[in-house]
């Protein structure tokens, strides 16, 4: 957890492209200037920085003046915090430390461009929303594994997978795959035949995908609705939202970055 030194080491560290105005022992204040990384253009905005229940939160001064004051698509809370990255703000304990976190809270801010000028958020660099965030982080790990990373993130994009399928089904404990006798679905093939499920060597991680993307699907369904039943509006922003009077897509809307708990 973050502590009154954390703010010392950001302090210590600030970057070319932010301008202090304020540095106190509770909050820095100051003023961002970040080019974009592809194209032309800057992202220029007036931020806050403070501690806040043990986390580093950093906002615009004043929330809803350069990016929407509440928009979950573009990555900001309720509270106009911004999710800068998963559990970003909560481990700042050395200067490496601080310079990681400016490095993201940098890269946000051109992904803020992006997003105001597309509506979307690029896909390589979203996390799903609230607690669903750590089951995709998981389940990343497993495509990975098994070769099948751009195929995850063309699933996050629309396109139907086998692990985005209600088969393979996983067996009652959750830790291996029914029907052990039928082919790996991977395609895991030894001397030119198809290895069994219960054979296979990658078993593990083809569990993992399908049990942490299953997870992940259920958390942001149970997000959209929470969303809904607080009848929050939607800010317009963005081509996909799960607020109220917005067309939904719930398998594929995404959260950047990655916090949990209520920053997610």
């Amino acid at each position: 957890m973050a502590s009154g030194r954390s703010l010392r080491f950001i302090a210590d560290t600030i970057p070319s492209w932010f301008a202090p105005t304020a540095v106190g022992p509770d909050a820095i204040e100051g003023h961002a200037v970040v080019p974009a990384g592809i194209g032309v253009g800057r992202t220029v905005a007036d931020l806050r920085i403070k501690l806040d229940a043990g986390i580093v939160d950093v906002a615009e001064t004043t929330p809803g003046t350069v990016f929407p004051a509440d928009c979950p698509e573009r990555h900001i809370n309720s509270d106009g915090s911004f999710c800068v990255g998963y559990g970003a703000g909560e481990v700042i304990l050395t200067r490496d430390d601080a310079i990681v976190w400016w490095g993201l809270v940098e890269e946000y801010l051109r992904l803020q461009r992006i997003a105001a000028r597309t509506r979307r958020w690029p896909a390589r660099k979203a996390i799903a929303h609230g607690k669903a965030g750590p089951h995709q982080i998981r389940a990343i790990e497993a495509a990975c594994e098994l070769g099948l990373e751009d195929e995850y993130y063309e699933m996050l994009d629309g396109e139907e997978k086998w692990f985005s399928c209600p088969f393979p089904r996983l067996n009652e404990a959750g830790d291996g795959l029914r029907n052990g006798r039928l082919p790996c679905p991977v395609g895991c093939l030894r001397k030119g035949q198809a290895v069994m499920r219960r054979s296979c060597g990658r078993t593990s991680w083809v569990v993992q995908l399908i049990r942490e993307e299953r997870l992940r699907r259920e958390r942001e369904r149970a997000f959209a609705e929470a969303n809904r039943l607080l009848e929050r509006a939607c800010c317009g922003a963005m081509a996909d939202c799960p607020r109220v009077g917005t067309t939904h897509a719930g398998s594929t809307s995404r959260e950047a970055g990655p916090k949990i708990s209520r920053r997610n």
